[in-house]
């Protein structure tokens, strides 16, 4: 069926990539708000889908995120400008995930923002992989 098609911009639990016994996070990055931790952005590879998405994690007892707040979580094609799989939702404090990217033929980058009314984290982002392979750094 087209619910379990690995697409671009497809559900990871949706297509059972997210329950391959593979799954991997293959490079974390931390996210801050005012110079503090409050979570860290994962970039997770399934290697039965040859896909990846974003996903971030909160640190316990971290800075307060200040409510109401949004959180965007995005995957992005390294050598493909144009080619990313956007998500956004309400921040509810928990853990969240973004869409997939394929990622075998190019490597591929996460990063999260979180934001509200009159403020935004720095973009945190992980290291462009293609695969479970480190291509390179995203500065």
């Amino acid at each position: 069926t087209d619910a379990g098609e690995v697409r671009d911009g497809a559900d990871p639990k949706d297509t059972g990539c997210a329950v391959d016994p593979a799954v991997t996070t293959v490079d974390t990055a931390t996210v801050l708000l005012d110079e503090r931790v409050i979570g860290m952005v994962e970039l997770r590879y399934a290697p039965s889908c040859g896909a990846s998405w974003p996903r971030f994690v909160p640190v316990p007892a971290a800075v307060e995120v200040p409510r109401p707040a949004r959180i965007q979580l995005t995957v992005f094609d390294g050598d493909d400008t144009g080619r990313q799989a956007d998500f956004a939702m309400d921040y509810a404090g928990i853990s969240a995930f973004g869409n997939l990217l394929t990622s075998t033929r190019t490597c591929v980058w996460a990063q999260v923002q979180l934001s509200g009314q009159g403020w935004a984290s720095p973009l945190a982002r992980t290291g462009c992989w293609r695969g479970a392979t480190q291509v390179r750094p995203i500065p």
